[in-house]
């Protein structure tokens, strides 16, 4: 089995400025995955990025390539404390008493029902190569105490991951190490790096999940608790205090195949709309961007739509919906899989969409399941909007 180690970076403060650690594997939370250091792999990445919380317990282990057991971002409430207790998606979840820490432990990090995440772009790959990355994580919902005092300690999250259909499967391996500091002298600002190995049933090598944090607290007394609940509090913003997570080959972040996990559906981001028409069809394109102080934007490619050869179809499944950008998005590129194949092809291909419309316009071409080109369409028109 291959072995795959998770690696979470921590920190807390109380009055402290602002302290920048980005979220991204260059640690901004930019998530700009281009070939700069700062591999900040984007928010993309929905799972079905319809935010409907439905709490009906779907168990629809649908085995086409969607693997969605609704694998949108309703999490419809499989799991909790229990793990996949529930069964559906989740079903293989640890329990929330795998966690590794002190119970005396004063500060915390609060999961909830629906903290589930999910694997975003990076610039340096192409759409095979993120369609290969695709994955979700979930942190199983309990209240999981984080270390006040500095210190070096046993720790670990319970956390399970969902993948697409025949993808290789990750899981929780046990416990990692944990390192604790903090300052300040107005309010105290408190870091927090740790790591988790993960298993890889397909590989011997070592994956790290790695991941950081950053809150503040009062002088005295615990921080208000870190929540997590799938959206973009804490893992999709620049704010001060936030939270990131990587799985990893290797104890560094900087490997093509690295996953950088953001939220699933960030609905305060701007959506950004691409039509294109081509010869036998049209297809419309959401995807929500965020902002950067620097480097690329992070971002989700949440839904597509239209009509091939007189077909329609819809698709909002994470697993389904596959983007990779040039750096800041300045072009796009999408994939998109149908839930049946159209007339012999599994989906669509947009390649070099621009964020402003009008000429050059993208391509268009249909594909097969592994994003093989079958047959380019010759593109009639293309808008961009920010309805």
């Amino acid at each position: 089995m291959r072995r795959i180690t998770v690696l979470i970076w921590l920190a807390v403060a109380v009055g402290l400025t602002a302290c920048g650690g980005g979220g991204d594997k260059d640690v901004d939370a930019g998530t700009d995955s281009g070939t700069d250091t700062d591999t900040d792999t984007d928010t993309e990445t929905d799972t079905d990025t319809d935010t409907d919380t439905d709490t009906d317990t779907d168990t629809d282990t649908d085995t086409d390539t969607d693997t969605d057991t609704d694998t949108d971002t309703d999490t419809d409430a499989d799991g909790g404390a229990d793990g996949g207790a529930d069964g559906g998606a989740w079903a293989d979840c640890p329990d929330s008493d795998a966690y590794v820490g002190n119970d005396t432990w004063e500060n915390s990090l609060v999961a909830g029902a629906t903290a589930i995440y999910c694997g975003t772009f990076n610039e340096s790959r192409t759409l095979e190569e993120e369609l290969a990355a695709k994955a979700m994580l979930r942190i199983v919902e309990g209240a999981y105490p984080l270390p006040m005092a500095d210190g070096t300690t046993p720790f670990a999250l319970p956390v399970c991951f969902q993948r697409a259909a025949g993808a290789t499967e990750f899981a929780m391996a046990g416990a990692g190490e944990a390192v604790s500091t903090h300052s300040g002298t107005t309010e105290i600002f408190y870091h927090l790096d740790f790591d988790q190995p993960v298993d890889d049933a397909a590989s011997d090598e070592d994956l790290t999940l790695v991941g950081w944090a950053s809150y503040f607290g009062p002088l005295s007394g615990p921080a208000d608790p870190i929540v997590l609940d799938g959206s973009e509090a804490y893992m999709g913003s620049f704010d001060s205090s936030r939270v990131d997570l990587s799985l990893c080959y290797g104890l560094e972040c900087y490997q093509l195949d690295d996953i950088r996990f953001t939220p699933c559906n960030p609905t305060s981001f701007d959506l950004n709309r691409h039509t294109v028409t081509f010869d036998g069809g049209e297809i419309v394109l959401d995807f929500l961007k965020g902002s950067s102080p620097a480097s690329t934007e992070p971002g989700a490619f949440v839904a597509a739509s239209g009509d091939l050869d007189g077909v329609d179809f819809a698709q909002s499944d994470y697993f389904k919906l596959i983007y990779n950008p040039t750096h800041h998005h300045f072009t796009r590129d999408f994939a998109v899989l149908f839930d049946a194949p159209i007339g012999g092809a599994c989906g669509i291909e947009v390649i070099n969409a621009t964020p402003y419309g009008g000429e050059p316009w993208p391509t268009a071409s249909t594909i097969n399941c592994d994003l093989s080109v079958i047959e380019a369409r010759t593109v009639t028109g293309y808008t961009f909007a920010l309805p």
